[in-house]
């Protein structure tokens, strides 16, 4: 390899630091880690991802993402409150991990400060005018109630994709 490749190619090495990445409210992240957790008392966390065998969760009240090793996982979704009891803390390539028991999970909206989807009217919809099954088949009874009630307002409720960047379409998901 000359010279001018071996300028070219640079490579991260363990000793050059990480550069700052902005987090979720648009400022750059330092390469700090998160502070050491107190080990005697429960963290929330809010459940951001779940895999088999840990899940991806931010610390509540701030943009710290930490990744939780815990039994139970198979019973959390994301989107809940996981209340941990920490046994330890660790940090592993500037990321921080954290493993312990859950103690209970929660969901509450209002404190994971999400955004409402918006509701827009579409005018009126008649059932009778919808497509219930091919036209020699028989309407079947539940479709016949529904036709019965007539005409009522229509809505759409907004479409999100998660990790979807709506400025440009073909943005992979992440």
């Amino acid at each position: 390899m000359g010279r001018a490749s071996r300028e070219r190619c640079s490579l991260r090495t363990a000793k050059r630091p990480r550069p700052a990445l902005p987090d979720e409210s648009g400022k750059e992240r330092t390469n700090e880690t998160v502070a050491p957790m107190n080990l005697a008392n429960p963290v929330k966390l809010i459940v951001l991802s779940v895999k088999q065998k840990v899940a991806g969760c931010r610390l509540r009240g701030n943009a710290h993402t930490v990744t939780l090793r815990a039994g139970g996982l198979r019973d959390v979704v994301p989107g809940e409150i996981a209340v941990v009891r920490p046994r330890k803390q660790r940090s592993y390539a500037l990321n921080p991990y954290l493993s312990g028991p859950i103690e209970s999970t929660r969901l509450d909206v209002q404190a994971l400060g999400l955004a409402p989807l918006k509701l827009e009217e579409r005018g009126m919809w008649d059932p009778s005018e919808h497509y219930w099954g091919e036209e020699a088949e028989p309407i079947e009874d539940w479709a016949k109630q529904i036709m019965a009630w007539g005409s009522r307002p229509e809505f759409e409720m907004e479409q999100v994709l998660p990790g979807a960047d709506a400025e440009d379409p073909f943005s992979p998901l992440s």
